[in-house]
């Protein structure tokens, strides 16, 4: 996540959708940057910093809110690559992962325990000495957040633009040429997992397809014919 102010620009981090390419360019101009503590971790959802701003008095109207959304299927891949999940199908980034054990579980065996068993909650926060009851949408351990969950309050968009890392020479760079941040080399792809051949059997792909029923339809997403 990244908020700029003078430019009245805020970058949403999507996890796995080329989000740390983007904060890498925009360190310079930014005024919060990300870190991984509340209230500004790097992946937080549009709800829960909605909440920030109105606590902070920052006119969330005001500002130009942008995130990037992924093919589902690419992006469940990278994540599991990403993950190196452990024999408890813990990512490596839990404090009780298990290196020994990365890598237990295939694909696929990892996809259906992930989608299957996690949920979305709220969780309570303080924030400014006050107990708050803050809408905690990031509640998955591995990162695979549907848009409607990260973009929403409710039915209400909370984004002005979400754009495909697909697309993102093509309609995220005339954007921040617009309030002058020229980027003359293009996006770079930055913290790329290092994927091998993987086939996603059929069960895996009907789970990934309901999980991101939305922006399938939105972004007409199919599955690689590889998979």
């Amino acid at each position: 996540m990244r908020i700029i102010h003078n430019k009245k620009l805020v970058f949403l981090a999507n996890p796995k959708t080329g989000t740390t390419s983007i904060r890498d360019i925009l360190n310079d101009y930014s005024d919060v940057i990300s870190t991984n503590k509340f209230p500004y971790y790097h992946h937080i959802s549009a709800c829960e910093l909605k909440y920030v701003f109105k606590q902070k008095k920052w006119k969330w109207s005001n500002y130009r809110i942008i995130c990037t959304v992924r093919n589902p299927w690419e992006r469940a891949i990278s994540n599991y690559f990403y993950a190196k999940p452990d024999k408890n199908f813990r990512p490596f980034y839990n404090s009780n992962y298990d290196i020994d054990s990365r890598f237990s579980h295939d694909i696929n065996s990892w996809i259906n325990y992930v989608l299957r068993n996690e949920s979305y909650t709220t969780r309570e926060y303080f924030f400014n000495d006050k107990k708050s009851n803050i809408p905690f949408v990031l509640r998955s351990l591995h990162l695979l957040i549907p848009i409607k969950w990260f973009c929403y309050e409710g039915d209400q968009l909370l984004v002005n633009d979400i754009i495909k890392l697909e697309d993102l020479n093509g309609k995220l760079l005339p954007i921040l040429q617009s309030i002058g941040i020229n980027i003359t080399d293009g996006i770079p792809r930055k913290n790329v997992s290092d994927k091998k051949i993987t086939k996603l059997n059929k069960d895996s792909i009907e789970l990934i397809g309901d999980r991101f029923k939305d922006e399938i339809n939105w972004f007409n997403y199919k599955p690689y014919p590889s998979l």
